[in-house]
């Protein structure tokens, strides 16, 4: 499992999002074709896909 943030590059808050793809890219992939298009990403994360 994969945690993303993206936001604006105007804004100081980001949104969390979580994606179970196979790898890093196709989650950035997965994340980009659902996010506005003025949003970049700020970090991709591997976490265990575990109860929270």
């Amino acid at each position: 499992m994969w945690e993303l943030a993206h936001r604006t590059r105007a804004e100081s808050a980001s949104t969390v999002v979580r994606s179970s793809a196979a790898t890093s890219a196709a989650a950035i992939a997965e994340v980009r074709a659902a996010i506005p298009e003025d949003h970049v990403i700020l970090y991709v994360l591997r976490v265990d896909g575990g109860s929270e």
